[in-house]
């Protein structure tokens, strides 16, 4: 009974006339020039297959031998990787020096030992048809066009490669140091690479290096893991505040009484003040309470150290940790005066931080979504001394009001930067004009006093005309408000009214 045939070197175009041979193990057709696969039905046993340098396009027609253990197809015009699923006893499979662009649908050959697809096109790996392949020893895969390292990544799941050649494609053109220690550090078994032995030094480098990696995969994670957290603790403090407080009446309400026209006491203007009035009156209900939620961090930059404090986290003012190093402070989503409280009473663990003193480093106060609607909430600021030369209010009711500035230049004098802009000596003169003219009794006219320290600036035309006369009106409108005037909220409403009144005399005298 024959079981092996050797027909290599000759002209044969086609496979046939195999009939009587149900025992052939061994078929070699080598060197010929059969271009389909096919008629092998009637050699069920066959055990290997030579079919190298024909011409052959398709892998097909080979289910009907279930206990093939070598085929070798190299040589060819085989452009696909397929028709495999059924050879479960496959252990050497030889593809070399075809046209074979991909690497794939080999997964159910869980016996393969050896893989030689050399001299191809392939460019790429599949990541899902390639499979595991546990008994996988040695692949070749030099001379293709796999474009770079990351291209390899599928490969790594091969745990048992002891012999590998990737050398001749695009990726190691040009040397690249880390190409062998990145190969062995994910092939642990490997002995041979690129046919050149794996040292016991190059294992240790190796292995040092898998650690150093893994370390960072875990500080990356958790890294990861910490911007996610702080994500969500600041956006649940957000979601928050806008539950407790109405962020979008108070923006469609906040309409800047000093920006209009000069006709400022016409109908639309007293509708902007009552919206403006109506608005700080509901938010003044609330901004003493605050929201049961909080986050705070330091974030680090090369100019300065910032402590960013969240909603009810305002414990983070007694780390003494942060005291020495904080260059600037950023409340957001607290009420205003539940700030100025925090910061004017001592704690049992700070007792000397009362109005920030323990930041020794402190120059910039940032203040925004604390329903700050009062430049009079501003006073306690001026306690802050050199540790607010600079105050960011943003997202507030009163960044509407054009008197900010001047109010912040003339009141709080430790403040020289305001919104990222200098106080500038304009500024501060108008501060004074209009603030010690409302705020003071009656006194001579500002054009014929000199003011300390500031040089004698002459009115413009229109304030000098009947200056005695505004001081007179002006003092006796204070004077009818303040004694109408007897809570928090009233004393806004009469400083919204004295605001807008004042201007109007000022323009039309």
């Amino acid at each position: 009974m024959l079981r092996l045939l050797n027909l290599q070197n000759n002209t044969i175009t086609a496979i046939g006339n195999l009939h009587g041979l149900p025992n052939l193990i061994f078929l070699d057709l080598y060197n010929n020039k059969i271009e389909k696969i096919d008629n092998l039905h009637v050699v069920p046993n066959l055990r290997v297959l030579m079919l190298g340098k024909n011409k052959l396009q398709t892998i097909e027609n080979l289910a009907c031998l279930p206990k093939l253990d070598v085929l070798d197809l190299h040589s060819n015009e085989i452009d696909k990787i397929e028709c495999l699923d059924q050879l479960n006893e496959l252990r050497v499979l030889n593809l070399a020096g075809n046209r074979i662009t991909v690497l794939e649908n080999i997964s159910t050959l869980t016996l393969l030992t050896e893989l030689n697809l050399r001299r191809n096109l392939i460019d790429a790996i599949s990541t899902t048809t390639l499979g595991r392949l546990p008994t996988l020893q040695r692949l070749f895969l030099s001379n293709n066009k796999l474009p770079s390292k990351e291209s390899l990544q599928p490969l790594f799941q091969l745990v048992a490669l002891t012999e590998l050649r990737l050398d001749g494609n695009k990726f190691n053109e040009v040397e690249s140091p880390d190409y062998r220690s990145l190969m062995i550090q994910n092939f642990v078994s490997l002995r041979n690479l690129d046919l050149k032995a794996v040292t016991d030094d190059e294992r240790r480098d190796a292995f040092s290096l898998t650690q150093k990696a893994t370390e960072k995969r875990r500080e990356q994670q958790r890294e990861e893991n910490q911007e996610a957290q702080r994500v969500r603790a600041i956006t649940a403090v957000r979601k928050k505040w806008e539950e407790k407080f109405d962020m979008d009446v108070m923006a469609a309400n906040l309409d800047d009484p000093w920006g209009a026209t000069p006709m400022l006491v016409d109908k639309a203007q007293h509708m902007s003040m009552k919206r403006l009035l109506a608005a700080t009156a509901t938010m003044a209900n609330h901004a003493s309470h605050p929201i049961q939620i909080g986050f705070s961090e330091v974030e680090v930059s090369d100019q300065s150290r910032t402590l960013f404090v969240y909603g009810d986290a305002l414990e983070a003012l007694d780390s003494v940790k942060i005291h020495a190093i904080v260059t600037a402070i950023v409340f957001k989503y607290i009420p205003f005066d539940v700030i100025a409280k925090a910061v004017s009473t001592s704690s049992s663990t700070s007792s000397n931080n009362v109005y920030l003193q323990s930041f020794t480093a402190l120059k910039h106060v940032h203040f925004a979504y604390n329903q700050l609607t009062s430049l009079d909430q501003l006073h306690w600021v001026a306690r802050l001394g050199s540790r607010a030369e600079e105050v960011t209010i943003s997202h507030n009711p009163v960044c509407h009001l054009r008197l900010l500035r001047p109010y912040v230049s003339h009141t709080l004098k430790n403040v020289q930067v305001l919104n990222g802009q200098p106080l500038s000596l304009e500024t501060q003169l108008m501060g004074e004009r209009f603030f010690d003219m409302a705020l003071q009794p009656p006194h001579p006219s500002p054009s014929s006093v000199p003011r300390k320290g500031l040089p004698q600036q002459p009115l413009p035309p229109m304030l000098r005309q009947g200056s005695c006369a505004m001081d007179r009106t002006t003092n006796a409108l204070i004077s009818k408000y303040l004694t109408e005037a007897t809570r928090v909220d009233e004393q806004l409403k009469v400083q919204c009214r004295f605001e807008s009144e004042f201007v109007w005399m000022t323009l039309r005298g």
